[in-house]
This record gives structure tokens, C-alpha cells and sequence, in this order.
């Protein structure tokens, strides 16, 4: 199960969308408006916006960081708070007493939880993930070896048949 310290999904068509409306529209400069006795004389120049797919990582990278370095100054008497609303909120629940305020107060209490919990363990999961598709990568590589030399010994396996084919043949 993955928390906020995974890389956090693009919504798919959005921000091209807006880039590509940025990239057509003809902006003005100040000093491209120029008036003359009355009339207004202009040109546009188009801009190039940089296109935020590129950097769609680094962000969500620096998003959790900064949560991160933010939830990591909670002090103990606000965590130990958050706790005790949380089991009094979860007491209401299982007494069936609960209302949709509460229960959307348990939501945002959890998820205060979840991002201090994420702060304090997040950057060893990180790093745990970290190995982990390294460990993946390098077994992906060994599977790709693998058959690579299943290929190569077939191969000469055939290359060996066919010789001694033609070594049978000739001797006949």
C-alpha cells in the first residue's frame, strides 16, 4: 500500500490542455501598445509557456517533502490530541452515534494521522522502495539474460545438429 510519499498521478489531459491554450494565446507587452492621436496601434508576440509534464515529478516529489518537513513539526501534545478526537470520534461510530460532521472530522483527523505517520517513516519507505525496484530491475535483467542465453545455446545447439549432419553425410 502506498502513502503520499509515492509519486502522485497526473490527471491525464489537464495540464496540456491549459499549456496548449497558453502556447496558442498571443499575449501583449507594454511595449507593444502604442498610442497615436486617438488610435491604438498593436502588436502580439507569442510566448512558449514551458511544459509542466516535464516537470510533473519534481513537484510532486518537493509536494511531499515539504508536507513532510511541515507534519514533522507536530508537536506531541497536538499528535497526542489528534489521537484521543480519533477514539472519540471512532467510540461515537461504534455506538452508532456518530453524525455526517463527525464523520467527516474522523476523515480529516486520519488523514492528519496518515501524513504525520508518513513523516515520520516516510523517507525510510522511500528508501525501502527504492531497493526494492532495484531488486526488480536487476531480476528483470537476470530473466532478459537468461533467455538471452536459452537463445544462445539453442542456437549452437542447432549449428551443432547440422554439422554433424552433414559430417554423417559425407561419410556415407
Amino acid at each position: 500500500m502506498r502513502t503520499s510519499s509515492a509519486l502522485q498521478p497526473e490527471l491525464p489531459g489537464l495540464i496540456p490542455q491549459s499549456i496548449e491554450e497558453f502556447r496558442s494565446t498571443e499575449f501583449l507587452t507594454s511595449t507593444d501598445s502604442v498610442s497615436s492621436m486617438g488610435g491604438v496601434l498593436t502588436t502580439s508576440t507569442q510566448l512558449n509557456a514551458p511544459s509542466l509534464n516535464t516537470y510533473g515529478s519534481a513537484f510532486a516529489a518537493t509536494a511531499r517533502q515539504l508536507g513532510r518537513l511541515n507534519s514533522k513539526n507536530v508537536k506531541r501534545e497536538e499528535m497526542d490530541n489528534l489521537l484521543n478526537e480519533r477514539q472519540r470520534l471512532l467510540d461515537k461510530k461504534f455506538d452508532g452515534t456518530i453524525t455526517r460532521e463527525d464523520e467527516n472530522r474522523l476523515e480529516y483527523v486520519r488523514w492528519s494521522l496518515d501524513r504525520i505517520q508518513d513523516a515520520q517513516t516516510g523517507p525510510s519507505l522511500d528508501a525501502l522502495e527504492s531497493a526494492v525496484t532495484a531488486y526488480e530491475r536487476f531480476m528483470s535483467d537476470m530473466r532478459d539474460f537468461e533467455n538471452q542465453l536459452d537463445n544462445a545455446v539453442n542456437a549452437q545447439r542447432g549449428r551443432n545438429r547440422a554439422n554433424n549432419r552433414g559430417i554423417t553425410k559425407r561419410r556415407r
